[in-house]
C-alpha cells in the first residue's frame, strides 16, 4: 500500500469493519424471516445470504480487530522458507537489514 492510499485507508477499515459486522446482522436477521421449518425446503435465495453473511462477517472481523496492521509484512520462519521459491526468501527481510547469514544455513 503507497503511503496517498495509506493515509486514506488508515482511519477507514475499522469502521467499515464495523459496516461488514452490521450488515452480517443484518444479513442473519433476514435468513431466521426466511427459513422454512422443514431444511429440505429451503428456497435457494437461503444460501447466498448464508454465504453474504458469513463472507462480510469474517471479513468485517479482520478488518475491525487487525486495522491497517492486516497489511502488514511479517516474517516467516526459516523452516519454512526453504520450500519457498527464492523471491519469497530474498524479500523476508524487507523491512530489516539482512543478517550476515541466515540461521541454520552455514557452509563450510
Amino acid at each position: 500500500m503507497d503511503r496517498k492510499t495509506a493515509r486514506i485507508l488508515r482511519p477507514a477499515l475499522r469502521p467499515l469493519g464495523l459496516l461488514l459486522l452490521g450488515a452480517a446482522y443484518g444479513l442473519g436477521r433476514a435468513l431466521v424471516a426466511i427459513g422454512a421449518p422443514v431444511p429440505a425446503q429451503q428456497p435457494p435465495l437461503v444460501y447466498l445470504l448464508s454465504l453474504l453473511a458469513f463472507a462480510s462477517g469474517s471479513a468485517g472481523t479482520a478488518l475491525l480487530l487487525e486495522g491497517h496492521h492486516l497489511f502488514d509484512r511479517v516474517r516467516v520462519s526459516e523452516r519454512w522458507i526453504a520450500r519457498a521459491p527464492p523471491a519469497l526468501a530474498e524479500s523476508r527481510w524487507t523491512s530489516d537489514d539482512p543478517p550476515a547469514e541466515p540461521p541454520g544455513r552455514r557452509t563450510a
